[in-house]
């Protein structure tokens, strides 16, 4: 039997420093998951220090969705991502000067929305009504 040990886990020292935070890793899996198809860039890269615009974007796409859509706190929300709590502000707020912008409003709102609907039916994963 093949055993899995923690440190194949890339966000190891998130999971092993707050086991009871898993529900928020889980939640930003979705929200990387979801953020990362919508901009085309492959999940994976989400968690990694690539500043390319498209990443840049996925990653801050990610981060506003968990912290709006999914009331992850934007500490847990920037720790699962591998950044701090400002680089996760800056995101946010930058995703907000966008959003005045109609295009880009509708893009989150939908975004907001398939989430929200998304974790609504999974059994563990409570979405902010």
């Amino acid at each position: 039997m093949v055993r899995f040990k923690l440190w194949f886990c890339p966000m190891r020292s998130f999971i092993a420093d707050k086991p009871n935070k898993n529900v928020h890793f889980a939640r930003m899996s979705i929200a990387c998951g979801l953020a990362a198809s919508f901009t085309g860039v492959s999940s994976a890269h989400m968690r990694v220090a690539n500043r390319g615009r498209k990443f840049l974007y996925a990653r801050a796409a990610a981060l506003y969705l968990g912290h709006v859509a999914l009331a992850i706190p934007l500490t847990e929300a920037a720790r699962a991502l591998g950044r701090d709590r400002a680089s996760a502000r800056r995101a946010c707020a930058k995703l907000e000067e966008l959003r005045e912008a109609p295009a880009y409003d509708r893009a989150l709102s939908g975004l907001e929305s398939a989430l929200v609907l998304f974790c609504a039916a999974l059994p563990n994963v409570e979405a902010r009504s």
